[in-house]
């Protein structure tokens, strides 16, 4: 005889909520420092913008594919274990990554822990002009050696620039050293200050005739590239490394090139890991009539999320500028976050794992859309889903960058996050009241012109703790925010299709719109400023929110029944008169339901 399955809901629901607290906080100990990372390591706004873009386009793409592959072959424990496991390696391979210049990080690291020093705002890495000196010198060939002199047959002065290049840098030996680069120019005698843009493996020179009086003025470089040979031997010489060779390309794009493919690797092992575990907590606890628990799952994520940013960033800033004369102290990040995915994986191992026999989640997410797409209610909120979503990853991507050029250490950092998540959990105790007080449309509109409000204040950071107080805003912007959006799913929704519209809502912010906010604000920053983008994000949301308080007027407002709270009434406590009286209603609201779509 087969023994009957025990449904231990209380050891469910503890698990599940230790699971969610420690990777909500393994997520917070790396991943609201990820950019500022990339900023350490040499990467311009542009390339953090594309690699922040990338990523969250493979969690739209692979968080529901995989999660319904799992649980379409019945592989949803597996999916866990390795997801996990695969996260934690990638995690630590992006350590190995070398920063462009070593050299100048360490300077730069050094000066601000002595006194805070503003960097620069487009996150651009220039070349650094160093020394200076002339002697007069003919040769009659042209070499390209090892250590990068470019000598130039012509009679002429000799001017020996000494450089220090952010974006040169030898990826076989991790070396960072000065650049020398010696040019011969053309002329009678005239000395000028050359600016030289490393941006490519090939040197630029130029010069052309002119008086003393306005040879700086006159100065224009006459291009030198050393010409490539499919011969190795003549190919070798013009490349630091075979790495370099095979690549062609300069040590900054490598570099780009490296972290793009890390980080592809860990976003594709972690993307299906919330999904899938959300599936079988949801099946679970719907089996056992326990959903109203699987709804209070995210409030142990926040805490944990709030507990770590706010730990790791006072860490990291009580750390010097290396550990163990080598590595350098963000890596606390990447092993803090290892450490506590290791707990993650070994609560993962036991979290129930049930699975219905009828699925239809592939063509739950068509009628999802369906239902969206024809209802102009809800193509109004799924936009401001995705503006929502847009303008929340520009917040994510460069603030730590806006801080960090105020002279913000990385404790005022974690300390934000913190008080971000905190304002959202108080709100969520607060944010049933409020919809039914206000109405769904007019806190979306509060949280619209919340965020809209941030943004500007974040233009016009003052000093290092600026940011603080106004991340209380963050309850309404955030919190109350995304709780009307949910609101809306289930007033949308029919019965059993209240998770797919949110997944789709939620695929719409934090996917789409948060992939291209990423790539777009990445080149704002790099063509203008950090200040500028969060203003023009600002006057963004603030158009929207016009638009949307306007368009609430003129849609038609449709008054949706709950089949699902009629659907789960106990029919065994009611009499025969009152489900006959039930059912006499019910045919009667359908009807009227009917009439009105008719007319």
């Amino acid at each position: 005889m087969k023994r009957t399955r025990q449904w231990d809901v209380h050891k469910a629901t503890v698990l599940a909520s230790l699971f969610y607290f420690v990777h909500s906080a393994a997520k917070a100990c790396i991943f609201p420092f990820l950019t500022l990372y990339f900023r350490q390591l040499g990467l311009p706004a542009p390339h953090t913008g594309v690699i922040m873009g990338t990523k969250q386009v493979i969690y739209m793409v692979g968080a529901p594919l995989l999660s319904y592959l799992a649980g379409h072959y019945e592989k949803r424990r597996v999916l866990i274990i390795c997801s996990l496991l695969c996260s934690i390696g990638s995690g630590l391979l992006l350590i190995l990554v070398p920063p462009a210049d070593r050299e100048a990080w360490t300077k730069n690291c050094s000066s601000r822990l002595a006194s805070p020093v503003q960097a620069s705002a487009s996150g651009v890495t220039q070349a650094s002009l160093l020394s200076i000196t002339s002697r007069p010198q003919a040769h009659e060939d042209n070499t390209f050696s090892a250590d990068r002199q470019i000598q130039v047959t012509r009679p002429s002065d000799v001017i020996t620039l000494t450089l220090v290049s952010h974006l040169l840098d030898d990826m076989a030996t991790h070396h960072m050293a000065t650049q020398k680069a010696t040019i011969l120019l053309e002329g009678n005698g005239n000395k000028a200050l050359l600016k030289e843009e490393l941006s490519s493996g090939n040197y630029e020179v130029k010069n052309s005739p002119g008086n003393d009086s306005d040879s700086q003025q006159n100065l224009q470089p006459v291009i030198y590239r050393p010409q490539r040979s499919l011969d190795s031997e003549n190919h070798s010489k013009y490349a630091f490394t075979d790495f370099q060779s095979f690549f062609a390309l300069d040590a900054q794009h490598q570099m780009f090139f490296l972290v793009l493919i890390v980080v592809v690797l860990w976003e594709v092992s972690t993307a299906p890991l919330e999904w899938t575990v959300d599936d079988s907590l949801y099946e679970y606890m719907d089996c056992v009539d326990a959903a109203d628990r699987y709804n209070r799952r995210w409030m142990w994520g926040h805490v944990g999320a709030a507990c770590s940013a706010c730990g790791v960033g006072f860490l990291v800033s009580s750390l010097g500028c290396f550990l163990g004369g080598r590595m350098p102290r963000s890596a606390v990040h990447f092993y803090g976050y290892a450490g506590l995915m290791t707990i993650a994986l070994l609560v993962g191992a036991f979290l129930p794992a049930y699975i219905k026999q009828q699925q239809q989640q592939s063509s739950k997410g068509l009628k999802a859309l369906e239902l969206i797409s024809g209802d102009g209610r809800a193509l109004l909120y799924a936009s401001t889903a995705f503006l929502v979503g847009a303008a929340g990853a520009n917040i994510e991507n460069f603030l730590f960058w806006q801080m960090q050029d105020r002279g913000s250490s990385q404790s005022y950092m974690g300390m934000s996050v913190s008080i971000a998540l905190a304002s959202e959990l108080f709100m969520s105790f607060f944010g049933d009241r409020v919809l039914r007080y206000f109405g769904q449309s007019s806190v979306v509109t509060l949280g619209l012109a919340c965020m809209s409000i941030q943004c500007l204040y974040y233009s016009f950071l003052w000093s290092p703790w600026a940011v603080l107080p106004i991340q209380i805003l963050s309850a309404f912007s955030s919190g109350t925010l995304w709780l009307a959006l949910r609101k809306q799913c289930d007033s949308l929704a029919t019965p059993g299709m209240e998770r797919s519209i949110q997944r789709v809502f939620h695929l719409l912010s934090l996917g789409l719109g948060a992939a291209v906010g990423s790539f777009a604000s990445g080149f704002i920053v790099s063509r203008f400023s950090l200040s500028i983008l969060y203003r023009a994000v600002s006057v963004t949301l603030l158009l929207w929110t016009t638009i949307f308080a306007s368009l609430q007027i003129w849609l038609p407002q449709k008054k949706k029944m709950n089949y699902s709270r009629l659907l789960a009434m106990d029919n065994s406590e009611r009499s025969d008169s009152d489900t006959d009286q039930e059912r006499d209603w019910l045919v009667k609201a359908m009807k009227d339901e009917r009439g009105g779509i008719e007319r």
